[in-house]
């Protein structure tokens, strides 16, 4: 018997010499409990999501459940993903830098592919958009630029923000208003992580402050 591998062993060995396309097409429910049991766990150390095989209505009760729990617990989207492999490496990436993803998987329905969005603590939110946009290229930060035409007076600071995506929400309410402004990123010591600045020309600054308070829905006088 010396030499020779257990059925075990050889799967392990078939396993690792497949591909990552190769291992998501093999169904579970082929496998016998051993040959399951080990494609998970090789599917586990790639970081791959294995593919659920679950009774549609029943999922669907399961997702629900999810959700509904990431939320109570004051978890946040942060991005939905329709392949399993770029999921695993979005995962991988957060789980190295600390951060702890909630999975959550929805199934395919007609016209539709399956979706995986990752859900993270609220705290971690920024930081994983961080990860990703260095590891991914994903979430992409505003350019600097002036809009609504040129800054022609003083400019003042309207805003200071923690992040881009309201950095951008501010842009986007100022410059539909006809509002020129001015974002500067501003990055902080010894952190890995950034802020934004806003200056508007100093006239449009009592304006530009009620249309963002609006926009934001805060309810605030600056006459």
């Amino acid at each position: 018997m010396d030499g020779m591998e257990s059925e075990a062993q050889r799967l392990e060995r078939v396993y690792r010499e497949f591909g990552d396309e190769d291992l998501l097409a093999l169904d579970p429910g082929d496998l016998t409990y051993e040959g399951e049991r080990i494609l998970r766990a090789e599917m586990k150390r790639r970081k791959i999501a294995p593919p659920l095989r679950v009774n549609p209505p029943i999922q669907q009760e399961v997702e629900k459940a999810l959700v509904r729990e990431v939320r109570a617990k004051g978890f946040v989207l942060l991005e939905g993903f329709h392949d399993g492999i770029e999921m695993g490496q979005a995962c991988g990436y957060l789980e190295e830098a600390g951060i702890e993803p909630v999975v959550e998987i929805i199934p395919a329905a007609e016209g539709s592919p399956e979706t995986v969005r990752i859900w993270l603590d609220e705290q971690d939110l920024e930081r994983g958009k961080i990860v990703l946009r260095e590891k991914r290229g994903l979430f992409p930060l505003p350019e600097v630029r002036e809009v609504g035409g040129e800054i022609a007076g003083e400019k003042m600071i309207l805003a200071q923000l923690d992040s881009a995506e309201e950095a951008q929400q501010v842009g986007e309410i100022l410059g539909q208003a006809g509002i020129g402004y001015f974002v500067e990123e501003m990055p902080e010591d010894g952190v890995d992580s950034k802020w934004y600045s806003i200056e508007v020309d100093g006239t449009d600054l009592v304006r530009g402050l009620e249309l963002v308070a609006k926009g934001f829905g805060v309810a605030e006088d600056y006459e």
